[in-house]
C-alpha cells in the first residue's frame, strides 16, 4: 500500500546490485570506478508482485504491437479492423500470463544462476485493512465503469471476431516445432515459445484504452495453482543452479495465513536474502544486516563493457537499510527513516534527515512514541516463522486453529476465508473496525459469541450498467459457506469458553450497481444438517443429468467424454445455469449464436467484442469460479473435521458428510484456472502455403461441425427452469 514518497526519497542513494552468480569473475563498478557494486544471489519474491508486474509488461507489450499495427501506412480491411477492435483483444490470456511468469522465473535460475529460495502468496490480510480494500475495490469499479463508457462506441449488439495475428505479443518469438519447451500456439498454427528478455526491459507507457482495462480478476489464483503443479513435476535443479538440496515443492511456493510482506521480510532478515517485490512497504520491515529489497520494475537485462560479445547481465537497485543510512549519513535505522517519510510525506530530503538525527519525542508532540510504537507493530515479524511451514505438524498444537500446511491447496480468497475462522470479527462490527489479537487483546461478540467472516468477491470484467454477474449461481457459493459453517465451527482460544461457539454468517462483499456492498448472508446452521444433503443432492442430480446429455451428444460415454473435454463440459454447465436463473427472473437467456462460438474451440480464439458478449462471459466465468470454490471449501471441510478426534465434535450426522464427499468426487474433474476461462482452443493445422488467402472474418471450426458442448447447448430444453439449489 505504499508509503507516500519514499522511493522517490530514498532512490538516489540506492545501489545497482548484478543479480545473480553467472559470472563471478565480473565486477560492476560505479561511475567514479572507486566502490564495487554487490551482487545478490539468494532472492525471495513477493508472489502477488510477480504476478502483476509480469501482467503489465505483457499488456505494454501487447499494446506497442498494437501501436505497431496501427502505424502501418496500409488501410487495408484488416487493419482498419485490428484498429477498432474491442482492447480486450489484446488483453493477456491466463495461459500467457502463466508461461510468462514461468519463464520469468527460470530466466532468473537458469540464466543467471539466482536461487529462489521462497514465494510467497498472501492467504489473509488482516481486519485493520479493510477501509483499504473496499476502497480499491470501489477504485476497479470506477474503472470498471470508465472501461466500459471508453468502449461505449461498441454497443450491445453481438458479433463475432478472433484474436489476429498481429495482436501476438512480440515476447513470443517462432521455434521449430520439434522443440521441447513451453509452448503457445499463436493464430497462425505455428508454435511459439516465450522470450523471457522481453519482460526484462523498458515497458512503454500504456494507451488510454489500455489504463482503463480491468485485470483478469483471477491471474493470481491461476499462477498458484499452476506454479504448485509444475513445480511437483519438474527436477530440483529447475529453480536453482545450486548444488545444495532445494527446500521440499511444497514449501517453496507458500500461500500463508497472513500478508506475504511478514513472511519475505522475516526470511529475508533470517538469511540476508534480497525480496523481489513492487511494494515500497517492505523497506518498512527490519530486514537485518544483510537483507534488502530490489523493485521488480528496476530490474534490466544490461551489459558491462562494450564489446560486442559481452555477456548479458541482470541489474537491479537494491535498497540495503546499512547502505542507505550510510548513504544518507544518518545513524537511526532505515525503519525510522521510514516512519518520519510516513509522518512527513512532503518535506525535503534534508529536513527529513535533519528530523531524523533528533529523538521522537522533541518538539513533534508527547504522542510520537506511541505512533512509533504501532508502526513497529504494523512492520513487525515477530510473530512469523518463516521455516514453519516446512516442519511436520502436530495436530494437536492446532486445536483452535487452521494448521498452514491445510491452506495449501486453496485459492488467495478461499484461503482467507477459511483464516478469518480463527480470527473472526464480531457480528456488531463495522468495516474496517480492527479485530484484536489473541495476545494482549478482548474482543467483543454479541450476546451469543456469533461471529463474522468477510468474503470479498474480485471484479469481474463486465458490463456495470447491468446485474452482478456474481449473482449467477451464488446458491452454490452460499451452500459452500454453509458447509465450512457446519463444518469448521473454529473460534479462537482467547475468546472466553462460554462464548466459544462458532462463526455465524458470511460477510460478502461485491458490486451492486454503481457501488460496493456488503450483503450478510445468515444460513441457519442449527437446521443445515437438514439442508445442506438436500441441496447437494439437488445439484448433483443436475451435473449428472447434463454429463449424461453432454455424452450422448459426443457420441462417447460419459467417462471418455470428461477426460478428453473438462472445461467444455463444464463450461456448458455454467452456461446451462446462467440461462435457467434467468429465465427464472424473466430475463432473456445468452442468445444461441453466442453460446455456439463460446463453446465451439477454434482455430483462433474467440474472445467477446460486445458488451452482450462480455456480460454473458463474465456470468458464466462466475458460475465456474463458485464451483471452485464449492469444491475448495468442501474438501477443506471434509478434511478438517475429519481431523477432529473429539467424538462430540462430529459434523458427520445425517449422511451430510457422505454426500459432501460425493459431491467432491464429482467436482474433481474441474480443471485448473487457466482451462475454465481461457477460450478453447483445437490443435492447429498446419500453415497453408504461401500465396494461399487465409479468411480472418469467418469462424472456423476444426471439422465443419458442431462442436459437442455446441450441439448439447442448442439441443437441451431450457423452457422450463431447474429450481434453484437454495
Amino acid at each position: 500500500m505504499g508509503i507516500p514518497r519514499l522511493i522517490q526519497t530514498l532512490q538516489p542513494f540506492a545501489e545497482r546490485a548484478i543479480i545473480g552468480n553467472n559470472n563471478p569473475e565480473t565486477q560492476l563498478t560505479s561511475n567514479d570506478t572507486t566502490s564495487i557494486h554487490p551482487r545478490v544471489r539468494l532472492v525471495v519474491i513477493d508472489g502477488p508482485s510477480l504476478v502483476y508486474h509480469v501482467y503489465h509488461r505483457l499488456l505494454s507489450l501487447k499494446a506497442g504491437q498494437q501501436e505497431k499495427e496501427n502505424a502501418k501506412p496500409d488501410n487495408t480491411p484488416r487493419h482498419i479492423e485490428l484498429s477498432t477492435r474491442h482492447p480486450l483483444l489484446f488483453q493477456p490470456s491466463y495461459s500467457e500470463i502463466i508461461q510468462s511468469v514461468l519463464a520469468f522465473i527460470n530466466h532468473l535460475t537458469d540464466q543467471h544462476g539466482i536461487e529462489v529460495q521462497k514465494i510467497y502468496f498472501d492467504g489473509a490480510l488482516p481486519a485493520s485493512k479493510s477501509d483499504v480494500r473496499l476502497a480499491r475495490l470501489e477504485d476497479g469499479r470506477k474503472k470498471l465503469q470508465e472501461f466500459r463508457q471508453l468502449q461505449s462506441h461498441l454497443g450491445s449488439q453481438s458479433r463475432f471476431v478472433h484474436r489476429p495475428i498481429e495482436t501476438t505479443s512480440s515476447i513470443f518469438s517462432s521455434i521449430s516445432k520439434n522443440d521441447t519447451q513451453t509452448v503457445k500456439r499463436s493464430s497462425d498454427g505455428v508454435q511459439q515459445q516465450l522470450n523471457p528478455e522481453a519482460l526484462f526491459h523498458y515497458a512503454s507507457p500504456l494507451p488510454p484504452s489500455f489504463k482503463a482495462m480491468p485485470t483478469p480478476p483471477f491471474m493470481v489464483a491461476a499462477v498458484i495453482d499452476h506454479l504448485r503443479s509444475q513445480l511437483d513435476l519438474q527436477p530440483a535443479t529447475s529453480f536453482s543452479s545450486n548444488p545444495q538440496p532445494l527446500p521440499s515443492r511444497s514449501a517453496l511456493i507458500q500461500l500463508v495465513p497472513a500478508e506475504a510482506d511478514a513472511y519475505c521480510a522475516a526470511y529475508a532478515r533470517k538469511k540476508g536474502a534480497a525480496i523481489l517485490t513492487s511494494d515500497s512497504d517492505l523497506l518498512a520491515y527490519d530486514l537485518g544486516r544483510e537483507g534488502s529489497v530490489i523493485l521488480l520494475d528496476s530490474i534490466r537485462l544490461s551489459t558491462l563493457s562494450e564489446e560486442e560479445n559481452a555477456k548479458q547481465v541482470l541489474l537491479g537497485t537494491r535498497y540495503h537499510g546499512p547502505s542507505l543510512t550510510s548513504a544518507l549519513g544518518i545513524s537511526c535505522t532505515l525503519q525510522r527513516f521510514c516512519f518520519r517519510r510516513l509522518l512527513d510525506p512532503t518535506i525535503s530530503t534534508s529536513e527529513l534527515k535533519s528530523r531524523c538525527r533528533k529523538p521522537l519525542n522533541s518538539r513533534l508532540g508527547a504522542g510520537m512514541e506511541e505512533k512509533w510504537r504501532r508502526f513497529i507493530q504494523q512492520y513487525s515479524t515477530d510473530d512469523v516463522d518463516c521455516q514453519q511451514e516446512e516442519e511436520a505438524y502436530d495436530l494437536a498444537r492446532y486445536s483452535h486453529k487452521i494448521p498452514p500446511t491445510q491452506l495449501q491447496g486453496l485459492d488467495p480468497r478461499i484461503a482467507e476465508l477459511v483464516t478469518q475462522l480463527q480470527h473472526p470479527r464480531p457480528c456488531s462490527s463495522v468495516s474496517g473496525t480492527e479485530d484484536k489479537g489473541p495476545n494482549n487483546e478482548e474482543t467483543t461478540g454479541d450476546e451469543d459469541g456469533e461471529y463474522d467472516v468477510h468474503m470479498y468477491l474480485p471484479l469481474l470484467i463486465e458490463d456495470t450498467s447491468r446485474d452482478s454477474a456474481w449473482s449467477y449461481g451464488s446458491s452454490v457459493r452460499h451452500l459452500a459457506y454453509t458447509i465450512l459453517l457446519y463444518h469448521t465451527p473454529i473460534l479462537p482460544p482467547y475468546i472466553a469458553a462460554a462464548k466459544r461457539r462458532r462463526a455465524r454468517r458470511i460477510k460478502e462483499y461485491q458490486r451492486r450497481g454503481s457501488r460496493i456492498v456488503g450483503l450478510p448472508l445468515d444460513p441457519d446452521l442449527n437446521a443445515a444438517s437438514n439442508e445442506i444433503e438436500p441441496q447437494v443432492e439437488k445439484l448433483l442430480q443436475s451435473i449428472r443429468s447434463h454429463e449424461q446429455h453432454f455424452a450422448s451428444q459426443s457420441e462417447t460415454t460419459i467417462e471418455t467424454t470428461l477426460i478428453a473435454s473438462p472445461s467444455r463440459f463444464w463450461k456448458s454447465f455454467a452456461l446451462h445455469l446462467v440461462s435457467e436463473q434467468r429465465l427464472l427472473s424473466a430475463k432473456p437467456p445468452p442468445n444461441n449464436n453466442w453460446a455456439e462460438s463460446y463453446l465451439t474451440p477454434q482455430h483462433m480464439p474467440y474472445l467477446p467484442s460486445s458488451w452482450d458478449d462480455v456480460h454473458n462471459q463474465a456470468s458464466v466465468e462466475a458460475v465456474l469460479y463458485n464451483l471452485r470454490i464449492l469444491k475448495q471449501i468442501a474438501s477443506f471441510a471434509i478434511r478438517y473435521d475429519s481431523s477432529r478426534t473429539n467424538e462430540d465434535e462430529s459434523r458427520d450426522k445425517n449422511g451430510v458428510t457422505e454426500r459432501v464427499r460425493a459431491l467432491i468426487d464429482v467436482l474433481a474433474s474441474l480443471p485448473p484456472i487457466e482451462q475454465l476461462m481461457d477460450p478453447e482452443q483445437v490443435a492447429m493445422a498446419p500453415p497453408k502455403p504461401e500465396g494461399q488467402a487465409r479468411a480472418t472474418h469467418q469462424r472456423p471450426r476444426h471439422d465443419g461441425r458442431k462442436d459437442a458442448a455446441a450441439r448439447e447447448w442448442h439441443s437441451q430444453p431450457r423452457a422450463v427452469p431447474m429450481q434453484s439449489f437454495k
